[in-house]
């Protein structure tokens, strides 16, 4: 897939990507004190968090 990005659309870009970014932040933020469920993803030393899954869901689906 390619695209042209108009140079002064780079500014909105980014800050449509720094509002995901703040909020991925701010759900680790709620997440860090409370009990996490941790899983493996393709080895015992792959781990990944429900926290880290609904950051990485934030993210992808803000990018689209």
């Amino acid at each position: 897939m390619s695209f042209q990005v108009v140079e002064s659309e780079i500014d909105e870009y980014f800050a449509e990507v720094m509002k995901l970014v703040e909020q991925g932040g701010q759900l680790i933020l709620d997440a860090i004190d409370k009990k996490k469920n941790i899983t493996e993803k393709e080895s015992a030393t792959d781990l990944v968090t429900e926290t880290d899954q609904a950051v990485e869901k934030l993210l992808f689906e803000g990018i689209r």
